[in-house]
């Protein structure tokens, strides 16, 4: 286990101990990146921190004999995150959820604060809670169908990688 996954694991432990509300969740970066991160390998050991998040959260309420607090997926492919990027040079059409690839603006972070404590369905494939039981439903269900379909809809990584400055 990393230092990292560790630490997580005693924080996670420290608020159960000390009832104190915990929000966590998997912040939205554009779609862009994720395939990015698939083309070179490293999707799946994202998608299995993600399920070492739930796990963690999940067994540490076990031990302290509570419910376990939700853990919030925003990131992925959903409506928010698969936002059309303008074409190079573009400045007259703004993206609405991101100002770049990993910096998502206010009206996101708004859909995420609105959703967190009450579930609101403003976008209702954005924001879905994650749970050892459903954590493999959800990615046979509509993780990999809608990367399917994102993959052929959004251009390759190269063309990103150049509009982003990277």
């Amino acid at each position: 286990m990393s230092g990292s996954i560790k630490r997580f694991e005693r924080i996670v432990s420290l608020a159960y101990g000390n009832d104190i509300d915990l929000y966590i969740y998997f912040s939205p970066a554009h779609a862009r990146l994720y395939e990015a991160q698939c083309i070179v390998g490293r999707w799946f050991t994202i998608e299995d921190m993600k399920r070492e998040v739930v796990k963690i959260v999940e067994d540490q309420a076990k031990n302290s004999g509570v419910d376990p607090y939700p853990v919030w997926e925003f990131s992925g492919c959903n409506t928010v995150t698969v936002e059309t990027v303008p074409v190079e040079n573009d400045s007259e059409n703004m993206m609405n959820w991101y100002r770049e690839g990993s910096h998502y603006t206010r009206e996101t972070a708004k859909l995420i604060l609105d959703k967190i404590p009450s579930g609101s369905e403003v976008i209702s494939d954005f924001g879905v809670k994650k749970i050892l039981k459903n954590i493999y439903a959800i990615y046979e269900s509509s993780v990999i169908p809608t990367w399917k379909r994102t993959r052929r809809s959004l251009n390759n990584c190269d063309s990103y990688s150049k509009r982003s400055g990277d």
